[in-house]
């Protein structure tokens, strides 16, 4: 790579493979980026700038980076819409039942402290069933099977009713799962992206809490750039309140999926 004699390096995700640690520790070319492919600073001195979104970055997060922090304009990202429909999948959920985003992101955002939150929305709607998606570690899926048990118990219910796990699958299976699901549950702390960007583009309804660090702000970003404040929560409790109407009655989520819809296409409009 130094023989290429590059003028600059991007790594879009320091920290997603053991590779791109690696090499974020070299330098390789006299001006090296880091991006939020991985929301986090990479925090090597061979790294020069961090590009960011300015809609995703609270006020004051130079302090947050290593690298001297870029704002991009809005997302920082150029979209667009996906070409074909995912085929309709016969995954194993039972009829009957209001389908929440348990965790179809990775496991390692799902933390204890957010437990309470399921049996809350049960409480609620009782019909509520929570899909998860397995880890890439059998060892993690087997502790996330678990996590939520107490929670539900204190409550006075039972994880086993609320809470499935489908095996890992593949980019269309997966697009295919969030169509199918009637509202998504953003992750607190860390936020989803794709996984914002594919329930847009369903007109899947979501709710968002923002974080305090970038990486639990993508979906408030793109919610605040579509002009769609009801979808963004200020805390868990607004959370909780916005996310139980939406499952009491599936004829209640209709008129949302209609302005999901509406926010859909000015989305797509988005240049960078």
């Amino acid at each position: 790579m130094r023989a290429d004699d590059l003028d600059f390096l991007m790594l879009p995700d320091i920290g997603m493979t053991p590779s791109s640690r690696i090499l974020s520790l070299h330098r390789i070319a006299p001006i090296q980026f880091n991006a939020w492919g991985h929301p986090v600073t990479g925090n090597s001195p061979a790294m020069d700038f961090y590009l960011s979104s300015d809609l995703m970055e609270p006020d004051d997060t130079t302090s947050h980076y290593s690298e001297t922090l870029i704002r991009l304009t809005n997302l920082a990202l150029y979209l667009e819409p996906a070409n074909n429909t995912p085929p309709v999948n016969d995954f194993p959920l039972q009829e009957g039942r209001v389908l929440y985003d348990g965790r179809l992101q990775s496991l390692f955002k799902y933390l204890p402290r957010h437990d309470d939150i399921l049996p809350r929305i049960v409480a609620e709607v009782p019909q509520a069933l929570f899909v998860f998606i397995e880890g890439m570690s059998p060892h993690m899926t087997g502790i996330t099977r678990t996590q939520p048990d107490a929670a539900f118990v204190k409550a006075g219910l039972s994880a086993a009713e609320h809470v499935v796990f489908l095996p890992r699958m593949d980019g269309e299976e997966f697009d295919a799962l969030t169509r199918r699901m009637d509202i998504l549950v953003d992750s607190l702390g860390w936020r989803s992206s794709n996984t914002t960007l594919g329930a847009i583009e369903a007109g899947v309804p979501l709710i968002t809490c923002p974080g305090a660090f970038m990486r639990g702000r993508h979906s408030f970003a793109m919610f605040r750039m579509m002009d769609m404040p009801s979808a963004i929560a200020r805390d868990t409790d607004e959370m909780v309140r916005n996310l139980s109407p939406l499952g009491r009655s599936r004829i209640a989520a209709k008129p949302c999926a209609k302005n999901w819809g509406s926010g859909r296409k000015r989305f797509r409009r988005i240049k960078a």
